[in-house]
């Protein structure tokens, strides 16, 4: 079997996927990205579906790109997925996000400077979870976790982490009306704002977390508290 023909059969693969996705209902459909961004994504995913193995897109994205990470999967690098299928799939994604609001950070593990030991997460779920909500959606995997709660069909959270591992590249929705530094337990984040949306990104030695609030009321105050409760026990 030649190049060529091993592309159209992944290409097939992959297009039948997407066509079996609802997108009404998956995870985290109901966030509200920026237009440049929803464009350029959107174009992304329905004409070249191939992302390599190191990229995870948050919320419905995420989900909406694991037919083309399986199919990627079988390949061991961006270069042997450039070879088989004529396109380096992160230059690719760069090429669609330059001049739009959409942010992408690669991760690199770096020594550890104390010898003093580092908090870790001592649960997949946060222990504290504002009064009343009602969880959604849980769905974990190798790769990570997604949860979702919502109160009285008004308020929302959401909570996603992914396992850091060196390469791996995390591309999200880059606007935004407000930003400022945010600790958990010693490690640096930050806190966004966005109309209605409220959510905090950081990174400790093992995973990337972000949690998101929608209509909810004292929005920063309770993500600092679900954040420090993944380090603390109840």
């Amino acid at each position: 079997m030649n190049d060529q023909k091993i592309r159209e059969i992944l290409s097939a693969y992959v297009e039948e996927g997407m066509r079996q996705l609802n997108e009404e209902k998956m995870a985290g459909a109901d966030h509200v990205y920026s237009p440049k961004y929803e464009k350029k994504i959107k174009r992304m995913l329905w004409t070249e579906q191939y992302f390599g193995k190191h990229l995870k897109l948050g919320y419905a994205l995420r989900y909406a790109a694991v037919f083309a990470l399986v199919v990627l999967s079988m390949f061991a690098a961006n270069e042997a997925s450039a070879r088989i299928l004529n396109v380096n799939p992160w230059r690719y994604i760069v090429s669609f996000s330059k001049g739009s609001k959409m942010e992408h950070n690669t991760y690199q593990k770096k020594p550890q400077k104390s010898q003093e030991p580092e908090k870790t997460v001592i649960s997949d779920c946060p222990n504290y979870i504002p009064t009343g909500f009602v969880q959604t959606a849980d769905d974990k995997d190798e790769a990570g976790v997604y949860m979702e709660w919502n109160r009285k069909q008004k308020e929302y959270l959401q909570y996603t982490r992914v396992t850091l591992e060196d390469g791996l590249t995390i591309a999200s929705d880059g606007a935004y009306d407000h930003k400022e530094k945010f600790v958990v337990c010693g490690y640096k984040g930050t806190y966004y704002t966005k109309k209605d949306e409220e959510w905090v990104i950081w990174n400790d030695s093992q995973y990337y977390h972000k949690i998101n609030a929608t209509h909810l009321a004292n929005g920063k105050e309770e993500l600092q508290k679900m954040a420090q409760s993944l380090y603390l026990n109840n």
